[in-house]
């Protein structure tokens, strides 16, 4: 073919120039235009033997926009009888279609289809395409296979799912055999398979295999999906109550390669060091570990190994509570991050600590998260590198806390800005503890029962790590209870263990321990509350 024409659809933007109009010659003898707005939007691609639609698409500046322009003709299923050069029309040109079919002046043929204007004086002389009432501009293996009701019928099926339409246009154009199904058979069969046990999905769960796993339409033989989901349940571990969660998830499980799959799992018990026993919950949380190659997912291992300084032991003790870190590719996520926590002033054990307490910290934005918090701690004053390294090795799960609530709390109590730093530098973990079931009931129960001062909180802000059910309220109790409180210096009967509390309280242990099981504790409690 000498040269191919496409015609767009949609309320689209366009990546390669101003909107509504020619965005430009990105190859000789390539021209493209679109009119935006709500009518009709059509482009022109000149005759040129070197080069087709596919070829196109990949131009610079124009595959974003082409690839969404496409995705939505392919949604819209606008009926089209010719394509010319677009220009920007007038109101009338792009108020709402009626029928199936949209117009280039706002008037349409009886069959619904749109009427092409004459073309201007600059279009005249040039090719223009005929295409019937076929569908265009969705690639050339859909061009070719179908025309525009079929697509109808095909986006009204998948919508019937729960599909929106965007999502049933890259349906469509990741899976043009889905084209071709029997929508009554093969939807039936599909359906009767996914809502039987063992699956037993739920609507979210079959609309997220109709995305994600289109082709389950065109297996015909249902045993082949059921030997894998025996698979799962039988050699991989996976209970019930998490099947079909894990195959919505990752809809390729009913058709994987089981040699590989078979592979995949020796090479995570033998290799990385997992257990067979947790690797229902390796695969629950990601399947993909079935599907990979080995290779790819051995860069992430050599990662945790070699890089951040993991033995074979603890690695595999990582990978089984954070899975994800197979989702992830060590280039630009992984190591970008160990290095921004390096730039802070991190050393590499301060980096390993906090991979292990918090590794959900590799799925922030080192923009939109990281460096936020960093500039929080900055402008209250911890702007050192000393400051940030002691918060976030001590304190990482601060990435999904808001902080600064915390520090606000602080101030609420009297404290200058410098004190609330004083605080944090001696106690970072206190920017994790909640303020309404936490902080603010021991601060209470401190201050008016033993006394505590502003200044004492500064001096001593670990009293916040004590529990209240069972070191505050039976200390004070038994203080009260013996007439100690007033006597006994606040730290001195919340801050030792039992033994050294009994010891300067003169009780005999027994005796202590035998009280916090009484009735009397309760009787007590209620009071102080």
């Amino acid at each position: 073919m000498g040269w191919e024409a496409v015609a767009f659809v949609g309320p689209i933007g366009w990546g390669g120039g101003e909107r509504g109009r020619w965005s430009g010659r990105y190859r000789d003898g390539i021209q493209m235009a679109l009119v935006c707005g709500e009518g009709f939007q059509s482009a022109l691609i000149e005759e040129d033997p070197g080069w087709g639609v596919r070829q196109l698409h990949r131009a610079p500046g124009v595959h974003r926009g082409s690839r969404t322009a496409r995705m939505w003709a392919l949604a819209n299923a606008v009926h089209v009888d010719s394509v010319t050069r677009g220009r920007r029309g007038s109101r009338s040109s792009r108020r709402k279609p009626q029928g199936s079919g949209r117009s280039l002046e706002g008037s349409e043929t009886e069959g619904g289809h749109a009427q092409t204007r004459e073309a201007s004086p600059r279009t005249q002389g040039r090719k223009q395409v005929p295409v019937g009432s076929g569908m265009v501009g969705v690639g050339e293996r859909v061009m070719a296979a179908v025309d525009s009701s079929r697509v109808v019928k095909v986006v009204e099926m998948l919508q019937g799912f729960g599909l929106s339409i965007e999502d049933c246009a890259k349906v469509i154009n990741r899976r043009p055999g889905i084209l071709s199904i029997d929508l009554v058979q093969d939807v039936e069969r599909a359906m009767k398979f996914l809502h039987a046990p063992p699956l037993s999905m739920t609507t979210k769960q079959v609309a997220r295999v109709m995305r994600d796993g289109p082709q389950i339409f065109e297996i015909r033989d249902s045993s082949v999906m059921e030997s894998r989901l025996q698979y799962l349940t039988n050699e991989v571990g996976l209970g019930e109550d998490v099947l079909a969660s894990t195959v919505a998830k990752r809809p390729r499980l009913l058709w994987l390669s089981l040699p590989i799959a078979r592979a995949n799992v020796e090479w995570l018990v033998k290799t990385v060091g997992l257990r067979r026993e947790d690797l229902g919950g390796v695969v629950t949380q990601v399947p993909q570990v079935l599907i990979l190659s080995t290779d790819a997912l051995q860069t992430n291992v050599d990662w945790l190994r070699e890089t951040i300084g993991f033995s074979r032991e603890k690695s595999a003790k990582f990978i089984t509570r954070y899975p994800q870190i197979f989702s992830f590719k060590v280039e630009t996520t992984l190591e970008a991050r160990r290095q921004y926590f390096a730039s802070l002033g991190l050393d590499a054990a301060a980096i390993r600590r906090i991979l292990q307490e918090t590794p959900s910290v590799l799925e922030e934005s080192i923009d939109h998260c990281l460096k936020k918090k960093v500039a929080v701690l900055e402008n209250w004053g911890l702007d050192t590198k000393e400051d940030i390294a002691k918060v976030f090795s001590n304190a990482s799960g601060i990435f999904n806390v808001e902080i600064s609530e915390h520090m606000r709390w602080l101030e609420s109590l009297g404290l200058g800005k410098e004190q609330v730093c004083d605080v944090i530098r001696n106690y970072p973990q206190v920017l994790l503890h909640s303020i309404p079931t936490n902080l603010a009931p021991k601060w209470d129960i401190l201050s008016s029962n033993l006394g505590l001062t502003i200044s004492e909180i500064v001096e001593y802000p670990q009293c916040f790590q004590y529990s209240l059910e069972r070191r505050i309220f039976p200390r004070i109790a038994v203080s009260m209870n013996l007439d100690l409180v007033g006597k006994l210096n606040w730290k001195t009967i919340v801050g030792g263990t039992d033994k050294e509390f009994c010891d300067v309280a003169g009780l005999e242990i027994d005796y202590y321990r035998d009280f916090l099981r009484s009735d009397a504790l309760s009787l007590l409690r209620a009071p102080l509350v």
